[in-house]
């Protein structure tokens, strides 16, 4: 009888030790899941961070309204994103051939002002031909504005913001039942 009840007391303690490494484990997740909604919460940025393109100055001033911000919260069909991405690569196409000379024009910068209309005019300066490098500036900014813009297609842009919208409210309440709860305690204690 005497192992009866050592063996149960065994039991009831392998119990509650599988218990205590489940609840301590759950109370880990709760801790993780927590921090994460926190480092949500904290950024209070996230629509002017994400309507930000991140490209140089220098590109936003000469790609202007293709950057605009309205992209990013815009719903637009899901062919748009195929639609833009032809579009910004025959316009990126475009500027390089605008910047690249012939071969006659190269050799004579005066032949070449006269190309761009700038020789009797003093409000436009000369813009001599893109290098190698420019050329691969210029196309990948063009591809980083199609990336930008593509986030209008089934409004991904305003149902991520919706999201992070939404798990800040919670992060919010969760703290304000915190606050209140801890204040009930210690009226209790």
């Amino acid at each position: 009888m005497t192992e009866n009840i050592q063996q149960r007391q065994e039991q009831q303690a392998d119990i509650q030790a599988s218990l205590s490494a489940a609840s301590s484990s759950t109370n880990a997740a709760t801790q993780m899941a927590a921090q994460e909604e926190e480092k949500v919460y904290k950024n209070h940025k996230f629509l002017a961070q994400l309507r930000d393109s991140g490209l140089d100055e220098e590109f936003r001033a000469d790609l202007g309204p293709l950057l605009a911000g309205a992209h990013v919260t815009a719903s637009r069909r899901d062919d748009y994103e195929r639609y833009i991405k032809w579009i910004n690569e025959n316009e990126a196409e475009r500027e390089l051939i605008r910047n690249t000379p012939g071969r006659h024009l190269r050799q004579r910068p005066t032949m070449q002002m006269i190309a761009q209309e700038t020789h009797r005019r003093d409000d436009r300066q000369w813009t001599p031909p893109m290098t190698q490098d420019e050329r691969g500036d210029h196309r990948n900014a063009m591809e980083a504005v199609t990336n930008f813009q593509s986030l209008a297609v089934e409004g991904r842009g305003i149902e991520t913001v919706g999201t992070v919208q939404t798990s800040t409210e919670v992060t919010r309440q969760t703290d304000e039942e915190k606050s209140l709860k801890e204040r009930v305690e210690g009226v209790y204690r």
